[in-house]
């Protein structure tokens, strides 16, 4: 007899005593699982704020500051990560970063 076959034809109570570490409320009340049967989140999957294409940057809230790299302006926050922008560089930069 398989194991499927045996919990569909045995009661809750016989299934309970069966599986370690499960209880009957467990098995209606979702919010009682186990860590173990929680989906986890791969590192892959994590959504990240990208940075916001702007001519004009500011700053959005008092967390928000400046920061200059590679002749390019961005505006980085630290207590959230949406107010990240960065400065548009205009044809002419573009142009003459593809020439070099």
């Amino acid at each position: 007899m398989t194991a499927a076959s045996y919990m569909a034809r045995s009661s809750l109570s016989t299934v309970v005593k069966c599986v370690p570490n499960l209880s009957a409320t467990s098995l209606f009340h979702p919010t009682t699982l186990h860590r173990s049967l929680l989906p986890t989140a791969s590192p892959l999957s994590l959504q990240v704020a990208e940075y916001k294409v702007k001519t004009m940057l500011k700053r959005r809230c008092a967390a928000c500051y400046f920061v200059r790299r590679n002749e390019r302006l961005f505006v980085e926050c630290r207590e959230k990560p949406r107010h990240k922008q960065m400065q548009q560089r205009t044809k002419q930069q573009l142009k003459w970063m593809r020439e070099d």
